[in-house]
Parts: structure tokens; sequence; C-alpha cells
């Protein structure tokens, strides 16, 4: 697959030189593609990234949604990411996570997707205030990214199974019940 040819031949490329030093031609000669097949998948180096994130996140944590046991999709995910701490660290420290951020919630809002929301959430009769989805996947994608971000801003040294029970914790409990019996 050539999305994946391209986005090896970036990450090979983060690990000898710096993000802005590599151009589209520089990663294209190294995939052995013309730049017409770089711009054909990505308008630029931003949404190759943000590629890399999507796939990530669809191989490593999506899959794992539908078992409901423990927090294997974080888990996962939080795994996956810790075995490619190079490239995530090194995407992190472009601009302190700012488009990682960008790339991240893109990603999780590929998953979390009104459909997914509906299969997990319970439908609200009478007159309770009703969040509107899209809201509520923007709200939940951006708490998503940044736990991620914190962990890698914090070098990942917070266990695994830790950050993924908080994560879990904080996307399943109301911010009051976590604020009042959660926190300290």
């Amino acid at each position: 697959m050539k999305t994946d040819a391209i986005a090896d031949s970036f990450i090979r490329l983060l690990k000898t030189n710096p993000y802005p030093k590599i151009s589209v031609q520089m990663i294209c000669d190294n995939a052995q593609i013309s730049r017409n097949a770089f711009y054909y998948h990505f308008d630029n180096k931003e949404m190759l990234v943000q590629w890399i994130c999507e796939r990530d996140f669809m191989k490593q944590c999506f899959p794992y949604f539908k078992i409901k046991k423990g927090n294997i999709s974080a888990e996962s995910f939080f795994s996956y990411i810790l075995e490619n701490k190079e490239f995530y660290n090194t995407i992190y420290s472009i601009d302190s996570g700012q488009l990682l951020r960008r790339c991240l919630e893109k990603a999780y809002l590929v998953g979390l997707t009104d459909e997914n929301i509906s299969k997990y959430a319970h439908p609200v009769y009478g007159n309770r205030r009703k969040v509107h989805p899209k809201i509520f996947r923007r709200y939940g994608c951006a708490g998503i990214a940044a736990v991620v971000l914190f962990w890698i801003r914090h070098e990942m040294k917070i266990p695994i199974k830790e950050i993924a029970e908080d994560l879990a914790l904080m996307l399943t409990e109301s911010l009051r019940d976590v604020r009042d019996n959660h926190l300290f």
C-alpha cells in the first residue's frame, strides 16, 4: 500500500532529520515514489502525520472497543505509542504537542462516530437536557488527546494500566463524580 510506504519513509527520515528539514521530495525519494503519488494521498506533511495517527488508532485501539473487559482499547493504544515513542516524541516536540493534538483529535473523530456513540449511549426521554452528539464527540476527542499529550509530556512514566484506567474513568463518569470522588 503506497500510504504505508510513504508513512514508513517519513518515520525513517524523522529518525535522522528534524521535522522542518524533511521535504516532500525527501519522503518521495526515500519511498521511491513520485511527488504526484505523495500528493495523490496527502496535501502536506501535516496530513501525513494525521494519517499516521489515524492509522495507529484504527489498528491499535479501535478494534478493541467491542471488548468491554477492562481498558484493553486504551491499554493497547498507549502500549503502541510507547513502542513507537521516538515518532510520537518527535512529533510532540515540534511545537509542544499542538500538531500532535490536532492529529489525535481528528483520528479519534474517525472512530467516535455517531453510530458508535449510539451503540453505547442510552436515549434521553422526557424533559432532560440533551447534549448534541457532535458536541460530545468533540469533547471526548479533545479529552482523550489531552490525556495522551499529558502522558507524552511526562515522558510516559505513568504506567499504562494506570493512565488507561484514569482515561476510562474520565470518559465514563461525570466530571462532578470524578472531581468529588476520584481526585487526590
